[in-house]
């Protein structure tokens, strides 16, 4: 990839216009000397980005020096390859493009001249945050580093290793709950694929499948024999019928568990208040038509009493969404641990955060397409209890990527969810801690 033309072609676009679209343009020349450094930003940061952009740094230093240029914060719409959103930079020997969520972004000139360049298209949005030092030659890092995001973005130390030390499936905590809830059951059955999920250990677990059909399209969460929650958007303008699905592990297999049952959805209510596109209130209320038939391996999460202070705790997500090894949705529940993303440096990712969602990161893992709708759980301390927590939302299209994924905050909805057990189908308690 060679670079030698890119520097006039950049001033060029930054100073007029572009395919005849007004340009906002700004050029600045730097010189460091070693050991110096300059943090750069999109315009406007950590705003958006306006539209229509085009800023250009062109940076020297001394002739036995190299520029070593660490980004905290790239989030430019991703297209393959980078098209109008992108960050680019040059050394007048190769030239990259960088687009999508970054936050451990580092690399090195092969020479002492860099260029930054970053645009945005006609709707503007995005975001970008870096850091060019000046370094002897002899400093390259031996390792692309992460440290640059770290600082920013502490989650992102959560490593695969992590496990949730409140795994149980053990006796009642100090505190009781209001009706059994939030049980698990760890040694019930062998282990499938490799994966920490028995057959009904989590028996709180269902998914919405449409009619005659075992392919389960969304999660849900069991809260009364009547009643089941999930994300307003798994029925947010479809149509046709639909089931409930609970005490079911292996989709592909009917006899593995006893404890299956398939329930018809009589009728689904989505939150009047639900936003389609920055996905607020995104809860639905599920109503079947006969009643579950609660078991040791079927029966209801618990739900908060109120408010949780859980920032930073790790929580459980379950569900039989898409993995690298299924990209058409795990045929076997699936369960994975996250860490809790507190709100404030969430926002910075999210912009558009409201208060009654909520973040949750791990590395390399995350909820998936197909776990939308599916629990979110954190076992209460007090009860040793699963309590549902979340309900998995949306994130960005790649799965498993540096960025937190958001889910609906349930305490922020207990209100709507009591209102609606009561007013749709017959009136049940849900469980919680008392």
């Amino acid at each position: 990839m060679r670079f030698p033309v890119l520097l006039g072609a950049l001033v060029v676009a930054a100073a007029g216009s572009v395919f005849g679209q007004e340009m906002e343009g700004e050029v600045k020349e730097e010189v460091l000397d070693i050991g110096q450094a300059k943090t750069i930003t999109s315009k406007s940061y950590p705003l958006t980005a306006p539209a229509n952009l085009n800023q250009l740094w062109l940076f020297r230093t001394r002739p036995n020096a190299l520029f070593w240029i660490t980004c905290n914060d790239i989030r430019l719409y991703e297209t393959t390859p980078c098209g109008e959103y992108a960050l680019i930079l040059g050394d007048g020997l190769e030239q990259e493009e960088v687009c999508g969520a970054r936050f451990d972004y580092s690399s090195v000139t092969h020479t002492n001249m860099l260029s930054v360049y970053i645009r945005t298209g006609r709707l503007g949005g995005g975001f970008v945050q870096c850091k060019v030092e000046a370094i002897e030659a002899s400093r390259v890092p031996d390792e692309q580093s992460e440290e640059a995001g770290l600082s920013v973005y502490p989650f992102l130390r959560v490593r695969n290793d992590v496990f949730d030390s409140s795994e149980h499936g053990g006796p009642r905590g100090p505190r009781d709950t209001s009706c059994p809830c939030g049980w698990a059951n760890k040694k019930l059955g062998r282990i499938f694929g490799g994966t920490e999920t028995y057959i009904n250990e989590f028996p709180f677990v269902a998914g919405i499948a449409r009619f005659k059909t075992r392919h389960i399209m969304c999660g849900a969460t069991v809260v009364t024999p009547w009643h089941a929650l999930t994300a307003a958007h798994c029925f947010f303008n479809k149509t046709g019928r639909f089931n409930l699905v609970v005490g079911e592990h292996d989709i592909r297999n009917k006899s593995e568990t006893p404890a299956t049952q398939v329930i018809a959805i009589q009728e689904y209510v989505i939150h009047s208040e639900y936003d389609p596109v920055k996905f607020y209130n995104d809860i639905a209320l599920i109503v079947v038509e006969q009643p579950i038939v609660f078991s040791q391996y079927v029966g209801p999460a618990c739900l908060p009493s109120g408010q949780l202070s859980i920032d930073k705790e790790y929580v459980k997500i379950i569900g039989w969404g898409r993995t690298p090894e299924t990209p058409n949705g795990s045929p076997i529940l699936q369960k994975v641990n996250l860490k809790v993303v507190p709100q404030d440096l969430c926002k910075r990712l999210w912009d558009s955060l409201d208060p009654r969602q909520l973040c949750t990161y791990g590395a390399d893992k995350s909820a998936c397409s197909g776990d939308s709708g599916g629990p979110v759980v954190w076992v209460d301390p007090e009860t040793n209890r699963y309590t549902l927590v979340g309900i998995v939302s949306f994130g960005t299209r790649e799965c498993g990527n540096k960025i937190p994924r958001v889910n609906t905050l349930v305490s922020g909805h207990l209100m709507w969810i009591r209102k609606n057990i009561n007013a749709h189908g017959p009136a049940f308690e849900t469980c919680h801690k008392i």
